[in-house]
């Protein structure tokens, strides 16, 4: 572009392009410092949101933690439950036992085995605080044989279940006679103080329905953070 030629014409359109320039850089700089302070926000959003992820990550994992124990738990006491606690049968304990240990007295030598209920005991609670989870079911076994029968039937019964008892062994000789002894002793079982609060913790399953919803609900609570963050 020419410049006018008189000397006021040409500064006046200097100075005017000089304005122009500033308007345009401080335009410019307007601009940069929105972009600067959008990003700044933006990673702030961000940074919000990924701890908001964090947290909620952090408690499914211990929803999932919670959840995972307790099916062991259950898991636990269930197999214990049906390997060594003693069942009832009808609502009678007797019927098992009887036929088990006459059962099993006959195929260890013992001639004429009798059974004979003793019933119900009640453990001693170590303290006022804790809460009682067996009790004990005791029978009385007689019968006739050898030393030896009578040493292999109680290690049959304790090898059948570790959890079983004997005691009260009695053994007194039958007319001389060194291969037939009167023998008596005690068979205990434990049995589940109450068996009903047992098998409905067991086999409920709403403790894990609730984890399952809860761990729904926050991995809702993530997605929801994520779109506040957009």
């Amino acid at each position: 572009m020419k410049l006018p030629a008189g000397k006021r014409e040409r500064l006046q359109i200097l100075i005017l392009g000089a304005i122009v320039a500033v308007g345009v850089i401080f335009g410019l700089f307007q601009i940069i410092l929105k972009l600067s302070k959008s990003q700044k926000d933006t990673r702030g959003q961000i940074s919000a949101l990924e701890e908001k992820f964090t947290k909620a990550n952090d408690e499914i994992e211990k929803a999932r933690g919670i959840q995972r124990k307790s099916a062991d738990v259950k898991a636990a006491i269930r197999k214990f439950s049906e390997s060594y606690v003693l069942k009832a049968q009808f609502g009678n304990y007797f019927l098992n036992v009887q036929d088990f240990l006459r059962r099993l007295a006959v195929e260890e030598g013992i001639d004429d085995p009798q059974i004979s209920e003793i019933g119900q005991l009640t453990l001693p609670a170590r303290d006022t605080k804790t809460r009682r989870v067996f009790r004990i079911y005791s029978v009385q076994l007689s019968g006739f044989g050898g030393y030896e029968d009578v040493v292999d039937l109680i290690g049959a019964i304790e090898t059948n279940n570790p959890y079983v008892f004997v005691s009260g062994i009695a053994i007194s000789e039958q007319g001389g006679d060194s291969e037939r002894h009167s023998i008596g002793f005690r068979v205990q079982w434990p049995i589940w103080e109450n068996p009903d609060i047992v098998t409905n913790f067991v086999e409920d399953t709403s403790m894990d329905e609730d984890f399952e919803m809860e761990d729904e609900d926050m991995e809702q609570d993530a997605d929801t953070a994520a779109d506040d963050g957009d």
